[in-house]
């Protein structure tokens, strides 16, 4: 997590560490730089800070390994598409190595991989690893979100839209959507999620929020959502939440359309590309909005989809394979 990267991956990891708190165990998140270490210790975790360029993983391998060593480290969770083979093997010989993964970029030389993503193809994951010794944790039976999602109580609906565009909204889309709806629709009720816009920016029915720790509160008391593309989805999906969502990233795109062919959510394209994106953002929420059905429709397909109970599995799974 830092200007580029997005929140979803330290979430994600933040989600298993919970899950590992809750059966006794302690986690230590390691960063290569300290853009996410004061948000990850709210939670109340210990951080180290590598001081390592942050998308060239090959160049920490010996302080990994030293670190590995002298903290007696059993088992490492790794969330970062700049892995290399090296970087995985040289740690897994020092410890057991989990990965979570969207890319299936080469074959992972480690104890555990973990691959939710609902784009992806996991029979080609069960030809690819046939014979080796790697757990396959495939499906949204293990998507990694947090506990408060795990048994959301329905809500009553006194928010009409809720809109969360991560951590980074390169494209400021937050703060346009809310220049677009004062103007069109004022009579909205509309929390925003977001760290970078100002509270100057509200008005009587538009509130924003930063840092929240009731995101399930939130998002289940909401008629509809607007929402980025990544994990959120899923959170959103056991909050039973219709969302209109987007892309802005290429790793987004496969995820924010494969929801919208299954008529789990509705996606109006990337935000890199699509000039009138606000518009339609605002004319696809304001349509389902007005229409029940529809979203009846999506809440049948979200509950189907995520139960919220991913992490407890996840940590049960990584639990039997780690190194005493």
């Amino acid at each position: 997590m830092n200007n580029i990267i997005a929140t979803g991956h330290v979430m994600r990891c933040l989600a298993i560490a919970e899950g590992f708190a809750e059966a006794g165990e302690e986690c230590t998140f390691i960063l290569a730089d300290d853009f996410a270490k004061e948000f990850i210790e709210g939670f109340g975790h210990k951080v180290i800070v590598l001081d390592t360029i942050w998308n060239k993983l090959d160049g920490e391998i010996d302080i990994m390994r030293r670190l590995i060593r002298d903290n007696n480290i059993r088992q490492m969770i790794v969330d970062s598409y700049y892995v290399t083979e090296k970087y995985l093997s040289e740690l897994n010989k020092c410890t057991s190595v989990a990965y979570i993964d969207d890319l299936n970029a080469f074959t992972y030389p480690v104890d555990v991989l973990i691959v939710s993503g609902i784009w992806i193809d996991f029979e080609e994951y069960k030809k690819q690893y046939k014979g080796k010794q790697t757990k396959l944790l495939l499906g949204t039976e293990y998507a990694p979100i947090r506990k408060e999602f795990r048994e959301v109580n329905a809500s009553y609906k006194y928010i009409d839209v809720m809109i969360t565009t991560g951590g980074t909204d390169t494209f400021n889309v937050a703060g346009r959507l809310i220049e677009n709806i004062r103007e069109s629709h004022p009579e909205w009720k509309v929390i925003v999620i977001s760290s970078r816009l100002s509270e100057e920016m509200e008005t009587e029915n538009i509130k924003i929020r930063s840092n929240v720790r009731n995101m399930s509160e939130i998002m289940s008391s909401s008629k509809v959502a607007i929402s980025a593309s990544g994990s959120t989805l899923y959170e959103l999906c056991s909050c039973k939440t219709p969302t209109v969502c987007f892309a802005f990233a290429d790793n987004q795109l496969e995820f924010a359309a494969e929801m919208k062919k299954r008529g789990i959510m509705e996606y109006v394209g990337d935000a890199r590309i699509e000039e009138d994106i606000i518009e339609k953002l605002v004319v696809t929420a304001t349509n389902l909005l007005n229409n029940p059905i529809r979203q009846f429709v999506m809440q049948d397909k979200m509950a189907k989809l995520v139960d919220g109970k991913g992490v407890m599995r996840i940590v049960e799974e990584l639990k039997e394979v780690c190194r005493v």
